[in-house]
């Protein structure tokens, strides 16, 4: 149809063509789909931020779920320009950013979903064409991406110093109940041999001996069960110090640092 019109403008003249197209130019602009691309994840010094790029000024609606914690942002009358994206962050405050397209009855809809592993203030606003989310990182734990985006240098020495630290008296607390776990099962295996003793004894007395007996074993039975629970107690400490210590070392090994000397090792 626009070139038919094109062609009839011409046959009017020049002037009469070019308020025609302008026109229909207009139209064709505030009617066109806003291509999104990929989005960009930049850790900050004080927070996360998530920048989602487009191809015209977006607009949007952001609503949050609470079980599990998410928060969506759908952009308006847009299209995403490559495949479904999810990137995993893991940052103590953000677990994973994914982004997908549908369609509802009157058009396509751009959703950005932003998971959370712990509650985190954040603003969203447009940039231009961009949509802007910022995360407040407070409770971020994970420093290795805030490393590679920037930060004070000094900063990530002091932080690798804290986790290695942490991990030095972890490791020294699971050895310290490693030892005490081992003379605990020792002195219930000792405490077991003992009353075996005598019960057996028991069997070979009669009167006031035999009542003798009977009440040491009673002393012994008793304190064999509290071997038994200091055992029990002492498996679980040791359990979950072990558990510690080898989230430490995870946490300390993503360091930009500790990863540089793995490769220099290699």
């Amino acid at each position: 149809m626009r070139w038919k019109l094109a062609i009839l403008s011409l046959c009017l003249g020049l002037s009469a063509a070019t308020p025609s197209f302008a026109q229909r130019s207009g139209s064709t602009v505030e009617s066109r789909v806003n291509a999104v691309g990929a989005f960009k994840i930049e850790e900050q010094k004080d927070g996360t931020l998530v920048r989602i790029g487009g191809t015209s000024v977006p607009t949007f609606s952001v609503f949050k779920l609470n079980d599990p914690p998410r928060l969506f942002i759908d952009i308006s009358n847009s299209e995403l320009q490559d495949d479904v994206q999810t990137v995993k962050v893991n940052n103590g405050v953000i677990s994973q950013v994914a982004m997908l397209e549908f369609k509802d009855n009157i058009q396509s809809v751009t959703r950005v979903i932003i998971g959370f592993d712990s509650p985190a203030h954040y603003d969203v606003r447009t940039e231009g064409r961009d949509v802007v989310v910022f995360v407040d990182g407070a409770n971020r734990r994970n420093t290795s991406v805030v490393a590679q985006n920037g930060v004070d240098p000094e900063d990530v020495r002091k932080l690798e110093a804290r986790y290695q630290a942490d991990l030095n008296a972890t490791k020294g607390a699971y050895t310290d109940a490693v030892a005490q776990l081992d003379a605990t099962r020792s002195k219930l295996e000792d405490a077991q041999r003992e009353l075996k003793s005598l019960q057996q004894r028991a069997n070979n007395t009669q009167g006031d001996e035999n009542a003798r007996v009977r009440a040491e074993i009673d002393a012994k039975t008793a304190e064999l069960s509290r071997y038994k629970a200091e055992v029990a107690s002492g498996s679980q400490k040791v359990s979950k110090l072990e558990a510690s210590v080898a989230d430490l070392t995870r946490e300390r090994d993503r360091s930009p640092r500790a990863r540089q000397n793995g490769d220099r090792a290699a």
